[in-house]
């Protein structure tokens, strides 16, 4: 594609967005499908652009829309709500991804001819959900804030649990042996390790944010701060993503850590003297979150691969098995004052996206025996995995599926809130 049609498709993809927004508000049909459609039609159907056109720019448009999605959402999420919602989102994590790493490595293990320790290790490369895809449809659907602080968290532990324990798991693969407590230790050092440094990187931002204030286009330097968060800590060996949220968080939360100080550390608020977002530095990064979504979804489309009709059937049924085990998940770890709807629609809640799709590459590069094969099935699984989602989304929303689920997730909403209550007239 020429330049000039390449700068023309941008604009029409802007435009598009905002039209499937203006779809999903009056047919419940996430854009997350629809812009991932438009991908799937420019490259694999018409070739108008090849899948490797973007090349490792590619790579890094995901990266960075996945720091900058974290971030706002980090920004949004309440101290309160985020310490309430903490247990609930690692029961959900935790017991979501053991279901879901076992329904695909038995898929694979009896209906492939992958080996037991490759068909666990694709397994738990898939068990995850993908902090983008939920990230992007959070922010459409209306769900309380406590859920939507529990599905963040729980997207965002699984993008780290899944590289960590993919990662150890290669190496005892080649190695030929395996330390569970070992790699449990490092896995929680690391992560507490990164949420720290992001905490402190928070205080002192919030600290410089005034002076920042005063230079020239100035919008994008707390953006650029986290990019440069998260490459620092990615090159440390920690979590970027752990810490560009825990840097969301911090600089979110100016408002109740200003209130704590005056309460019982009023020297200490002097010397600080943090400072919160704006307004219009909100409504940039909503802006940016939306355009960055864009480009992420489309891209995911353009980098299908659908070769094989077999694997591409078994990535389907994998993505149901993997709907009824987060059916499971959803039931054993949720609490059980979340409303029935809101439950319903964590149930459904199974995209795969950037993580899988850049792990399996480590399979591919290490010759691992049925590399191949795992990435055909996983890219395949990405697509079926946000079509399930976005359908069982609009069904659970539009349709008596609904009441279905409802019926089947009886035992949730036990406390409704005050609003919902019909008060009588007179």
């Amino acid at each position: 594609m020429a330049i000039e049609g390449l700068v023309v498709l941008v604009g029409l993809l802007v435009f598009a967005a905002h039209f499937f927004d203006w779809v999903f508000s009056h047919t419940a049909v996430p854009d997350a499908l629809l812009l991932m459609l438009v991908g799937i039609v420019l490259g694999p159907v018409l070739g108008a652009v090849p899948s490797d056109f973007f090349g490792v720019s590619g790579a890094v448009i995901l990266a960075a829309a996945l720091v900058i999605m974290l971030f706002d959402a980090g920004t949004r999420l309440d101290l309160g709500t985020l310490r309430a919602a903490a247990r609930g989102a690692l029961t959900l994590t935790v017991g979501s991804m053991v279901l879901a790493a076992s329904g695909a490595a038995g898929l694979l293990y009896w209906l492939t001819d992958l080996s037991g320790a490759v068909a666990v290790i694709a397994g738990v490369l898939v068990s995850g959900v993908t902090s983008g895809v939920v990230l992007a449809l959070l922010s459409q659907l209306q769900v309380s804030e406590r859920v939507q602080t529990i599905l963040t968290l729980e997207a965002t532990m699984t993008d780290v649990l899944v590289l960590a324990v993919v990662l150890a798991l290669l190496e005892a693969y080649v190695a030929g042996n395996f330390a569970v407590s070992a790699l449990a230790w490092s896995v929680v050092t690391a992560m507490l390790a990164a949420a720290a440094i992001g905490f402190l990187v928070g205080v002192v931002w919030t600290n410089l944010l005034d002076t920042i204030r005063h230079l020239q286009n100035s919008l994008f330097v707390t953006a650029a701060a986290a990019f440069v968060l998260y490459g620092v800590l990615e090159l440390m060996g920690l979590s970027g993503f752990i810490a560009v949220l825990t840097f969301g968080v911090t600089v979110g939360s100016v408002g109740a850590f200003n209130h704590y100080l005056a309460g019982r550390h009023r020297w200490l608020q002097f010397v600080l003297r943090p400072r919160a977002l704006s307004r219009r530095e909100r409504a940039f990064f909503g802006e940016l979150v939306f355009l960055l979504q864009t480009f992420f979804f489309v891209y995911i489309g353009l980098s299908m691969q659908f070769a094989s009709l077999y694997i591409v059937s078994l990535a389907l049924a994998a993505a149901i098995v993997l709907l009824l085990l987060r059916f499971v998940a959803v039931r054993m770890g949720l609490p059980r004052d979340i409303s029935v709807r809101e439950a319903s629609l964590a149930a459904v809640l199974i995209p795969k996206g950037f993580s899988p799709a850049v792990l399996v590459i480590l399979l591919v590069q290490r010759d691992i025996p049925g590399a191949l094969l795992v990435q055909e099935f996983t890219t395949a699984l990405i697509f079926w995995s946000i079509s399930v989602t976005s359908l069982f989304i609009f069904l659970i929303q539009r349709t008596a599926v609904g009441g279905l689920y409802g019926r089947l997730l009886r035992g949730f909403g036990t406390e409704p809130l005050l609003s919902e209550v019909p008060v009588a007239e007179g």
